[in-house]
Formats: structure tokens, sequence, C-alpha cells
């Protein structure tokens, strides 16, 4: 496993102060709940400061309490990243008059990054992102909580997945509501949320299916449809063959509202899809669907999580294609029913 790490001079000292560098995707980011959560549980009390993607700095707000938030495009990344930098231009980029006491970068560097990081902390660890290609593959979250190892944070300092949920506010739930009645959804009326898209066409479920299943759900409550800033064909999709399905159509909303708006629903059916991460992040019903990527490494967790794969047979899958994937299509819509609906048993 590709990871390193240096050890403090004083190893009784206990970090009160810890960075967390993690970028990626919202998918990404929520996959490393998991892990930070054991990380604040061993060394508590401890102050947390993440820096990782700025358009999902809110949501880590509030998945981990008290967090500190920083962008991972800010200036004083590329001075962690350059040759020329010295310790007092890495320490002054980041506002600190003394090291982190422990930094923990899940992210690809060098021997000049390594070096910049023993600057700006006491002890450290970098590691590869993604986990090593093993079988039996190793989840995300899982392989993240073993890079910390060498720290003395393990599985039994994990938190169960339950309580490293989304914890949102009242107003934010209000918000939701707010959302909602403009969708023509009352309080208290019961709905499912549909998230038709993905960071490629080839994690997609067919649209057709989608669709076809928003028709059966429409019997068991309101359907509201989400999609985002990527979606656009998916949009141009839905209106031309959703049958009205625009005015009950979240386009890209803020991700503290979309999280409350999930957290309140019936049950969610999404790809594999950052959203359909935040799904079960937040506590939802959730149904994932997936085809050519594998979910033992990348599947969502939670409390009510059903992941569907038909990728048995789809050459695509076996010689790892971008393109020709059959498995998804393969996925039934009435045994996608079955499982969302199978949430109230």
């Amino acid at each position: 496993m590709d990871f390193h790490f240096v050890r403090w001079a004083n190893v009784l000292t206990m970090p009160t102060n810890i960075m967390i560098l993690r970028g990626g995707g919202l998918g990404d980011t929520l996959l490393a709940l998991q892990a930070v959560h054991a990380v604040r549980r061993h060394f508590q009390p401890c102050t947390i400061e993440w820096a990782g993607n700025p358009a999902y700095l809110p949501i880590l707000r509030l998945a981990i309490n008290q967090c500190r938030t920083r962008s991972a495009d800010g200036r004083e990344f590329a001075v962690l990243r350059s040759e020329t930098s010295t310790p007092e231009d890495i320490r002054g980029s980041f506002s600190r008059d003394t090291p982190y006491d422990l930094l923990v970068a899940w992210t690809p560097g060098d021997e000049t990054f390594e070096r910049n990081l023993g600057t700006l902390a006491k002890r450290f660890i970098r590691a590869e992102p993604h986990p090593p290609a093993q079988e039996p593959p190793l989840h995300t979250s899982d392989y993240l909580l073993a890079t910390l190892l060498p720290f003395g944070v393990n599985a039994s300092n994990q938190l169960p997945v339950d309580m490293s949920a989304v914890q949102l506010t009242a107003e934010h739930l209000q918000q939701a509501r707010q959302e909602l009645l403009g969708l023509g959804v009352s309080p208290g009326k019961k709905y499912y949320l549909l998230h038709p898209g993905s960071g490629g066409v080839q994690k997609c479920w067919p649209i057709s299916s989608f669709i076809e299943l928003a028709h059966h759900l429409s019997y068991e409550g309101e359907v509201i449809w989400s999609i985002g800033p990527a979606d656009s064909k998916i949009h141009d999709e839905l209106q031309r063959r959703g049958n009205g399905t625009s005015r009950n159509l979240l386009d890209s909303p803020p991700l503290p509202i979309l999280a409350a708006i999930l957290r309140q629903s019936a049950g969610y059916v999404g790809n594999d899809s950052g959203v359909t991460h935040l799904a079960a992040a937040c506590g939802t019903s959730t149904v994932a669907l997936f085809g050519p990527t594998n979910p033992a490494v990348w599947g969502p967790r939670g409390r009510e999580v059903v992941t569907l794969r038909r990728n048995a047979g789809c050459q695509a899958c076996a010689k790892g294609s971008a393109s020709g994937h059959i498995c998804l299509p393969k996925i039934g819509v009435q045994e996608v029913l079955e499982a969302l609906l199978d949430f109230r048993i």
C-alpha cells in the first residue's frame, strides 16, 4: 500500500491541530468521512481543518462537526508543490506560526511535495487518493482508514456509518420545504427523488428506464427529478420524453438544500454519482445503479443502501473499456422499483 509518513520528535504528544487534504469529486469527499471521523475520535479533543474541492465544502461543514475548511485550489497549495518554496513561504501561505500537529494528504505527490509537507506539519502521511487494484477489492473508505494505521487509528476507532451522516439544520430543512412547495409538493406529502446523471454516460442507466420507473412511482407519491451542471443532455431528454417532468425538476440546487430534500424523501434512485453518495450519507433509502465501476470499491455506504449491478457478460466491463457497455440496461425497471419499495417493509 503506497503511503509515506514521518514521525514526531516527541511521540507522546497528542495532536490538537489536524489538516486533511482531500480533493476529487463529491463521492470522493464523502467516502473519506469514515476515516476522518475515526481520526477525530482517536485524537479527541482536536481541531480538524479540511482542504478540498471548494464546491463541496458546504457539505463538509455539516458532515464534520466544527470543521474548518479551505479551498484546495488556493495559492497556498501551489506553494506547497513548488521546488523553490522556503519554510517561511509555506507557513506564511497557510497563515501559520507553527506547524500542524498532524497532516493527512490523500493526494498524488512527489519528493518535493512530501518535503514541503514536512515543513507544514510535525507529522504527516501522504497516500494515493484511490485504493490499489487488488483481489479481493478494497473499498475506498476502508483503504483511507487503513492509511491511518501508522497513527494508531484503525477500524475500532470508526463511528457507525449512520453517525457520520450529514447533520442538517432546521434552516436547511425549512429551505428544502420552500423548494418543494415551489415544485407543488405540499408539507407531509410523500415524494421520491430520481437523479439520472453521473460523471460519464457509460455510468448512466437508460433515461427511458428512469422515465418508466417514474411512471410506476407516481402511484406511490410525487416524483422529483434532480440534475446537475453537467446534465444538460439529460435535461433536454427529459423535456423531450418526460411528459411534463420539468415542473418537478431540481436543477443544481445548493448541496445543503439538496441534502435536506433527500433527507425528507421516501427514497432515492441514482447512478454511480456524487449525489448518490450524498443520499446515502443523509440516511435516505437509496438504490444505487452501478455498471462499469465496481461498487465493492466505490459503492455508497449508509444505513439503507441497495446496490444493483448486472455486469456479467458485459465485454466492455471485462476489458475495462470506456464505451460499449451493456451492463446498465440489464438492470430492469421492476427490480429497481421493488428494491426501492422494499425499504417500507
